[in-house]
């Protein structure tokens, strides 16, 4: 007759009833007894031995008390603690066979990374500990992890796993030993905390809600995936309806592609960018906060949508600028537009454009503000319509790209070249005016351009004029 119980059973318990199962087939038929007086009882120590208390019962006493009881299915212990067995320490390795491990507690040592922890019975269970920084590998077939992400651990973390049998094993729960009360068993978003000086109970789902970065919607910011992507795909399926998405000084953000920032939505970097000096060695792609434009590539804001803080550059400019000559180039490379506005209240504030041909088209948009920016495009700033109070002020349009290069505006007026673009740096154009209030811009760009903007302001002041008379106010400064 087979022994049932003889097959990969390790715990305490199960090596009992092993014993058991070997009394039995070896002195054979015996009577019930009871749980003081056992049928199948030591000659040595009467109290201490084996009955059958009911039908379907098998119970185990120690001195006459009761230890451990098993029914068909199920064992129960009734009068003793289950002493599971703390394994030898485990070296880390691809695969660490727990299965093999002979205790129920194993510590991990070493570094290498598992990909899998081999194979038991379905239901075996371990507690791990964790002695150096391993990595546990997310795989849906082998190891699957609390969020579905890999795990690396720190001296102290323990894991309980359970297998699933077939070589897969689940990770119940997972505790860092830096943070002893973050019990991990699940992607987070339900741990609930109360903020520092608050009072309310929240949950991390609703507290992190306030507030996403581009990195929570799924953009990688890593200046080579394009993000317009998942940037794209968040908006078309959030149920919120609008918010402020975040771009933190980390993160490069690339658009490949043309993306629409719907209402009421805005992008927000951290703000603070500025020339680079020196220009033969430094370059505005290694800024964080930044929006990368490809070819073609423009950001629509749509009514109360908006850009505050980013550093929003044309992908493809030469950088750095070591030279008069590559200076000289780099004014020819701008390209596209950056930014076009197709709805009301729409914003771009406190952000560099850098090397489009167009940096902000106001599309004729009511209440346009552009303000506190700092630009070096072909043409900067193109006022295009728009009725009620639209502001564009505080802007500085000047040649940040080149200005700082070694050799520009050295007294020659090649050297200025850099300096120069062919287009304009705010222009007013279209549409009914209305009541259009423009506060002061400042220029700074080289001769002739400064003096071409002047004029072209100073044309349009005294032509809306009339017009502002008539049909509210318009006042330009220059």
């Amino acid at each position: 007759m087979t022994n049932p119980l003889a097959d990969d059973w390790k715990s305490t318990g199960d090596q009992l009833l092993a014993s058991l199962w070997n009394l039995i087939t070896t002195v054979g038929l015996a009577p019930s007894g009871t749980t003081t007086n056992p049928g199948m009882a030591f000659a040595d120590e009467p109290g201490t031995g084996f009955s059958r208390p009911a039908a379907g019962t098998m119970a185990a006493s120690v001195l006459g008390v009761e230890q451990a009881r098993l029914t068909q299915g199920a064992l129960s212990l009734t009068g003793a603690a289950l002493n599971q067995l703390r394994a030898a320490p485990v070296v880390a390795a691809a695969t660490v066979d727990l299965g093999a491990v002979k205790g129920n507690y194993v510590p991990i040592t070493g570094s290498a990374s598992i990909t899998s922890l081999g194979t038991a019975q379905a239901g075996a269970e371990r507690l791990l500990r964790f002695d150096g920084a391993s990595t546990l590998v997310q795989d849906p077939t082998k190891i699957i992890l609390p969020g579905g992400a890999s795990i690396t651990t720190a001296a102290g973390d323990l894991a309980w796993v359970v297998s699933e049998g077939g070589g897969l094993w689940r990770c119940v729960e997972f505790w860092s030993a830096a943070s002893p009360f973050l019990r991990i068993n699940g992607n987070g978003s339900q741990v609930t905390a109360i903020a520092a000086g608050g009072s309310v109970l929240r949950t991390n789902a609703a507290r992190f809600g306030e507030r996403l970065s581009l990195y929570d919607v799924g953009c990688a910011c890593n200046g080579v995936a394009n993000d317009a992507t998942a940037l794209a795909l968040f908006f078309a399926t959030t149920t919120l309806t609008g918010g402020v998405l975040a771009v933190p000084e980390s993160a490069k953000v690339y658009f490949g592609a043309s993306i629409t920032i719907p209402a009421g939505w805005s992008i927000v970097g951290p703000g603070g960018h500025g020339v680079l000096t020196p220009a033969s060695t430094s370059s505005y792609y290694n800024l964080g906060g930044q929006i990368a434009l490809g070819a073609g590539a423009t950001i629509t804001l749509s009514e109360r949508a908006g850009l505050r803080g980013l550093l929003i550059i044309r992908r493809g400019l030469t950088q750095p600028v070591p030279d008069v000559a590559t200076a000289t180039a780099l004014i020819g490379q701008f390209s596209g537009t950056a930014v076009v506005m197709a709805g009301a209240d729409a914003q771009v504030v406190g952000c560099m454009l850098l090397g489009h041909s167009l940096g902000v088209d106001t599309g004729g948009s009511e209440r346009a503000r552009v303000i506190g920016n700092k630009s070096h495009c072909t043409n900067d700033i193109h006022l295009n319509g728009g009725t009620d109070v639209c502001e564009i002020g505080e802007n500085n349009l000047w040649p940040f790209m080149t200005a700082r290069v070694t050799g520009v505006h050295n007294g020659s007026d090649a050297s200025a070249a850099p300096l120069r673009t062919a287009g304009f740096g705010v222009k007013v154009t279209g549409g009914r005016i209305g009541r259009m209030f423009t506060r002061t811009w400042r220029t700074a760009r080289r001769t002739p351009i400064s003096q071409k903007i002047r004029r072209t302001l100073a044309s349009t002041a005294a032509k809306l004029t009339t017009q502002a008379q008539t049909q509210g106010v318009l006042r330009v400064l220059v």
